[in-house]
């Protein structure tokens, strides 16, 4: 019987493969690793990403009488005139929540000179004045219960809307 001679693929053609995208992936990550923490050398002052402001605050935030983030919003095209029905309105510095997102949010567009009128409750739960400073116009609303009174804050709304 004859035998048959079967010749073994030789593994070499794949080691350069093999060895080319090991040295690719070592490539990338050692570059992505070196991006990542380094700082950059060179800020383009005219792009506003990289400009910064830093009044540094010491104390406790919880007597911060200013917006803790900030917007910087484009140029105003129109001015529009906003009913905001909102949960709860922030009172003093009483920290975070939705609400202080919301006044800081709202508080930006009134002195970019939109009209804001926003209904709602004090988050303290107790009675305050109305706010009228300038653009922004905060309505308060409550219920007996401290929470809003949507028939009130419609009545109101039908109001300033005419």
């Amino acid at each position: 019987m004859g035998m048959k001679h079967q010749t073994s693929k030789n593994s070499s053609s794949s080691s350069p493969t093999i060895r080319t995208t090991s040295i690719l992936i070592l490539a990338l990550l050692l570059t992505s690793f070196l991006l990542f923490f380094t700082p950059p050398t060179h800020h383009h002052l005219s792009d506003p990403f990289f400009q910064t402001e830093d009044p540094r605050f010491y104390g406790d935030l919880r007597e911060a009488q200013f917006a803790w983030n900030k917007l910087c919003l484009g140029p105003v095209l129109e001015k529009l005139k906003l009913a905001v029905f909102s949960k709860t309105w922030p009172v003093g510095a009483a920290p975070g929540g939705m609400e202080r997102h919301a006044s800081t949010l709202y508080t930006a567009l009134a002195a970019r000179g939109h009209e804001i009128h926003v209904f709602t409750v004090p988050s303290d739960r107790r009675s305050h004045p109305d706010i009228h400073e300038g653009n922004l116009h905060v309505y308060f609303a409550a219920n007996d219960h401290g929470s809003v009174n949507c028939s009130l804050a419609f009545e109101i709304f039908n109001k300033e809307n005419n």
